[in-house]
């Protein structure tokens, strides 16, 4: 595992147990992912919804994460 991978999958484990630690994750993913959304729709507002959806999902599910060899980003 190279090392930016080894050190996401620390602070995914540890966000699982300090939610806090979850917003390094999302600092680091937010503009990504909000380009895409935002590309797919056109439309700010509803790129802005899915966006805080798709993040709140993640945080609410983060428990069931297992890190496979891929960034967060993937699941």
């Amino acid at each position: 595992m190279n090392k930016a991978l080894e050190k996401e999958n620390i602070l995914i484990e540890e966000a699982k147990s300090n939610p806090e630690k979850f917003a390094a994750i999302y600092d680091k993913y937010i503009d990504q992912i909000y380009r895409y959304v935002y590309r797919r729709v056109n439309m700010q507002a509803i790129a802005e919804d899915l966006v805080s959806q798709t993040f709140y999902d993640a945080l609410s599910h983060l428990k069931s994460y297992q890190f496979k060899g891929y960034t967060f980003l993937a699941w």
